[in-house]
């Protein structure tokens, strides 16, 4: 199934399962007896729920890069704090990414090496792509084409997002 149609399936059982939600609460007001039956219920949807919007965050991230307000507004601005994306120089793979695990292990030297080169472009960025070969699958096939094919590839990380992360975690680089 494409992304697309996944995107739409899983707003569709969004949307069902925030209606099944909503009842469960209606009948957790009915009393006392009642409550104790539904709360997990409802802890489950809302776990459910939870799980859901994340995964539909992803996918929109990766269709059209870009979360939407109303999922930026449930997981906070930093929902992903450090935006970055790779791509072979094909353009055949292309994975968009949080960068703010490389940003957190990285020294100083690295991060103002990658500051210098514009955060992009360069091979202080694509480093920050490579760190996250193993953690990453999408990254990993990327990696393991670009080789295959012997085909370069890229990275760039959001200036804002990196500078922001900088100012508040780093300020001195």
């Amino acid at each position: 199934m494409n992304d697309e149609k996944r995107l739409e399936r899983l707003k569709k059982q969004f949307k069902k399962k925030y209606r099944r939600y909503n009842s469960h609460l209606d009948l957790y007001d009915c009393g006392i007896s009642i409550a104790r039956t539904i709360s997990s219920t409802i802890t489950t949807y809302e776990r459910e729920m939870n799980e859901m919007l994340e995964e539909m965050g992803k996918l929109e991230l990766k269709l059209h890069g870009t979360i939407p307000d109303f999922l930026k507004q449930r997981f906070g601005v930093g929902y992903m704090s450090i935006k970055a994306e790779v791509h072979t120089d094909d353009h055949t793979h292309e994975v968009n990414f949080d960068a703010e695990k490389w940003f957190d292990q990285a020294s100083d030297i690295e991060l103002r090496q990658l500051k210098e080169c514009g955060f992009g472009g360069d091979y202080p960025a694509d480093a920050v792509a490579r760190w996250f070969e193993d953690e990453n699958l999408e990254i990993h096939e990327l990696m393991v084409y670009s080789r295959v094919n012997n085909i370069g590839y890229e990275c760039h990380v959001d200036k804002t997002d990196a500078l922001a992360w900088l100012k508040k975690n780093r300020p001195q680089v």
